[in-house]
């Protein structure tokens, strides 16, 4: 059937479901779905029409308006990665704020070790901002995430400068310089390598961490040495407990070697890792969201790369002759694989010219010679099989007749070609299915200028 799921049917020029509780509502939106700015837009339109749908009296609370589409997907992305990277960012940075505030002799410059990575990731983003028209909001995530390992140059430089003895920011940095600078080059590098994946969040990823790291770098060594031109001894020692912690941990030993050799051995039997490289899997849309598509498909069936074309006209004779325009239109771009192939009712019931002109071309091909040579070959292969001689006489009779025929449409046949008999006349609902080179916007402009259908 070229009907969607469950037996659809138009009533008033609107697509209604078999027991006629739903009315399929298709919107056009004026840019992109997955643009989170029209997204937020949409959805705030959504939410007027529901309230008005329940305070208007003569509906009565009667009517549920269930949405769907990409702007729902994208706004779940959005909300879900600004709130988990707010997290992420708010229980590092009370992590590592701990760690410092212990192992510092002055806590307070031990917290400054933070503000190089916070001025990375800001002029890092302030720089990408001329970049890219635009950055995707997981590409902002990762990025800060990865860039937090710059909080290391901050600690290396502020655990030089703050000792029981004076110091000087300036002798600091050049102390500290040379491993720094190595360990930056070769992290900027390895990030920029990501430039030449085809992947743009990948791209925008690599871009803005080498931009982070290189400004925190910077921040270090010209920065912090203006705000620290010398340093007075600190007054009490690092915290012992946690130095001689993190000693015995570092400390080497045999029995560590040999129960991470055991422990490596275990995970081995027990360890299952599994690699999902399906980017679907990254989507986290919310449980409403996935009601509302579960809900979608259960009344309409799966619309996924298809889309339903109505034809209408006063009577089936017209209808035919659309359908044949149709047909013309769409093979071409199912020969550009813009389309899959197209089963219209015109293959199997053309209209009386096209009939008139396919057996005017039937006959042409079947002349003298093709008929005679045919029925010597169909006489020896019957003797030959044990067919009688008059067995393929229909046949003949079929081939030798002297007109086309009637191919008019019958009502049997309506329902199993999507067409609907209505006051005004006939319509007929025909489904299409994308191809690999399928430009939905184009192929909308296109078929709204003939003028002979409308396209859900």
């Amino acid at each position: 059937t070229l009907l969607p799921a469950n037996k659809a049917q138009f009533y008033s020029g609107q697509l209604l479901s078999a027991d006629g509780r739903h009315a399929l509502i298709v919107a056009r939106i004026s840019g992109s779905g997955t643009d989170t700015v029209k997204a937020a837009q949409i959805d705030k339109l959504l939410d007027a029409c529901r309230q008005e749908l329940k305070t208007n009296t003569d509906l009565k609370d009667q009517y549920t308006l269930t949405s769907v589409g990409a702007y729902r997907a994208a706004l779940d992305n959005e909300t879900v990665a600004k709130r988990d990277t707010r997290l992420a960012i708010i229980l590092t940075t009370l992590g590592i704020a701990l760690l410092l505030i212990f192992a510092f002799p002055r806590p307070l410059i031990g917290l400054l070790a933070l503000l190089p990575s916070t001025v990375g990731a800001i002029a890092a983003l302030f720089v990408c901002s001329f970049l890219f028209t635009s950055m995707s909001m997981l590409a902002v995530g990762f990025g800060g995430a990865i860039m937090a390992f710059t909080v290391d140059l901050g600690i290396t430089y502020l655990l030089f400068l703050d000792q029981p003895y004076a110091t000087h920011g300036k002798q600091v940095a050049r102390e500290v310089w040379s491993a720094e600078l190595l360990g930056v080059l070769t992290t900027v590098g390895a990030f920029l390598l990501l430039l030449m994946s085809d992947f743009k969040i990948l791209a925008e990823i690599g871009v803005f961490a080498a931009l982070g790291v290189a400004f925190a770098l910077l921040f270090v060594h010209f920065i912090f040495p203006k705000i620290f031109p010398a340093m007075p001894p600190a007054k009490r020692q690092t915290n012992r407990f946690l130095m001689d912690a993190v000693i015995k941990i570092a400390a080497p030993a045999k029995w560590k070697l040999i129960a991470a050799i055991v422990f490596g051995l275990i995970m081995l039997v027990f360890a299952r890792p599994v690699f999902n490289v399906d980017l679907q899997s990254m989507n986290s849309v919310s449980k409403d969201t996935i009601k509302s598509e579960q809900k979608l498909q259960e009344t309409w069936g799966n619309l996924s790369g298809k889309c339903y074309v109505m034809l209408e006209s006063s009577n089936l004779k017209e209808l035919q002759k659309k359908n044949e325009q149709f047909q013309i239109l769409l093979a071409a771009d199912v020969q550009k694989e813009k389309l899959a192939p197209v089963f219209l009712p015109s293959v199997l019931f053309p209209s009386a010219p096209s009939a008139q002109s396919n057996f005017t071309a039937w006959r042409s091909f079947w002349n003298e010679k093709r008929m005679t040579e045919l029925k010597r070959n169909l006489e020896a292969a019957a003797l030959e099989n044990g067919f009688t001689p008059d067995a393929f006489e229909p046949f003949w009779q079929i081939i030798r007749q002297e007109s086309s025929g009637a191919f008019e449409i019958p009502p049997k046949h309506f329902e199993m070609l999507g067409i609907a008999k209505t006051s005004e006349g006939y319509t007929q609902l025909s489904l299409l299915s994308a191809g690999k080179n399928y430009n939905a916007e184009d192929f909308f402009v296109r078929l709204s200028a003939t003028g002979l259908a409308k396209l859900f």
